[in-house]
């Protein structure tokens, strides 16, 4: 069982309190309009800590129901996995191997002004780690295929949606590529197709099958497409960023009574998008990351996976392929199965989820409303941090690197590998310094010639 006491001898409780202070810190300043976070080690909650309201006149908490976003894609992806592990899909076949819709025969790539065929068809591997070369958020709703309400128009209204992942298959299979598959990295909505590939493999709609393969076994109840009405009083209010220090209301998507278009049995929940769509809470999304931590053994849930999967799905995924990182990619090292991933720990640099403090094969990923998790095998450690604010960027510059660090931070064990980094950084500053200088004597220049130089 899963100890809720703080562990005396490995958490600071002084730099707990520092922590608890910067997050309200963050929600006084107004860069966000509530904050929380959960933090494990080895099993052990050390810190359960939420600041400001879910909605009015109710605090936010752990069990508090949000809106993951994109942090539903590691979700769907681990679904995935398990069909992989069961030999039902591979990694290496083509989408049109599964999903009845898909015309490997229309796919083209942009190519300038003209297309051109797809050098080879997209690969279930591909959908996994965004190579695939399906194009940006935008540009896939501007053609109709919206699954996922993310604003309201200027009156109010949402803008017409696909009624089902085939629907979205079809008219997906229809638009160019931006590259051809396996060359880039490109975020895209190829996590919302491999929902669809899914449900035509489990035989099951998507959210049944991610319920029955992964949600229940470890223990989310919360966890879903749709949110039920007896459930709408712990259901969290979005707000929307607009600028430093500054957000707003948005009614229609942050709604948070029966006029959601997430409450069950409205069309929401027909249409999952397996890339955005998931509600949970911080409680249910930290026994993923807790099972991400412990290699997949986590007190008692069956063996989802074999340890070779969990190696491979927290491995850099682009580097064999020859990929290259690009826009969207978060500042992580590289890309795994699921998510961002850590494959040279230690070095310097600001690097997610929390720089030299991370472990070899930490991995994590994060949603535009503020939600954002990490789960580091190597030292044991699982956290989500959350808050309910689409663009929260535009609000908040320095959110998920900076906690992060910080809530490593409370062990000295990772706080001395941040601190001995931060000393290699600064002598490495003060080498460069002192070259400079050397370089300045050698050829003559002080300050005084060089403002003569410049006058």
């Amino acid at each position: 069982m899963r100890s809720e006491e703080p562990a005396a001898s490995d958490a600071d409780e002084e730099a707990l309190r520092g922590l608890r202070s910067e997050l309200a810190k963050r929600v006084a300043d107004r860069e966000v309009p509530n904050l929380g976070l959960l933090l494990s080690r080895r099993g052990r909650i050390v810190l359960d800590a939420a600041v400001g309201e879910a909605s009015v006149g109710r605090p936010l908490s752990s069990d508090s129901i949000l809106r993951l976003y994109s942090m539903s894609k590691p979700l769907t992806a681990a679904g995935a996995l398990i069909l992989v592990e069961q030999g039902k899909l591979s990694l290496e076949g083509k989408v049109s191997d599964y999903l009845s819709c898909w015309d490997d025969g229309k796919v083209t790539v942009k190519a300038g002004d003209h297309h051109v065929p797809a050098a080879r068809a997209i690969t279930i591997r591909d959908l996994l780690c965004h190579t695939a070369g399906i194009a940006d958020y935008d540009e896939v709703a501007a053609q109709g295929a919206h699954l996922l309400p993310l604003s309201s128009d200027a009156a109010g209204a949402m803008p017409p949606t696909v009624t089902s992942l085939h629907e979205f298959a079809t008219r997906l299979n229809a638009l160019p590529l931006v590259h051809q598959p396996g060359s880039a990295f490109s975020y895209s909505m190829s996590i919302e197709l491999l929902g669809g590939v899914l449900e035509e493999v489990s035989g099951q709609a998507l959210g049944r099958f991610l319920e029955a393969s992964l949600f229940e076994p470890l223990g989310m109840p919360d966890t879903g497409f749709e949110i039920p009405e007896h459930a709408l009083g712990r259901f969290t209010r979005c707000y929307r960023g607009t600028g430093p220090n500054r957000f707003e209301d948005d009614a229609m998507v942050g709604a948070c009574d029966a006029s959601t278009p997430w409450l069950r049995g409205k069309p929401q929940g027909q249409r999952p998008s397996g890339g955005g769509g998931l509600l949970s809470t911080a409680r249910d999304f930290l026994r993923f990351a807790e099972w991400l931590a412990t290699d997949g053994r986590l007190d008692g849930v069956p063996a989802l996976l074999s340890r070779e999967s969990m190696a491979a799905l927290r491995s850099d995924q682009l580097r064999g392929m020859g990929a290259g990182a690009g826009p969207c990619f978060d500042p992580f090292q590289s890309f795994g199965l699921l998510g961002g991933v850590v494959c040279s720990p230690g070095e310097g640099g600001d690097y997610l989820p929390a720089g030299a403090a991370s472990g070899m094969g930490a991995t994590g990923w994060g949603g535009v409303a503020g939600t954002f998790f990490a789960a580091d095998p190597e030292h044991g450690l699982a956290l989500v941090l959350y808050t309910q604010e689409v663009n929260y960027f535009l609000s908040s510059q320095s959110l998920r690197l900076s906690l992060c660090k910080q809530a490593h931070g409370v062990f000295p064990d990772l706080r001395q590998r941040l601190e001995a980094s931060q000393a290699r950084e600064a002598s490495k500053l003060m080498l460069l310094l002192e070259t400079l200088h050397e370089e300045r004597i050698r050829y003559g220049i002080t300050a005084e010639t060089a403002k003569a130089d410049a006058d």
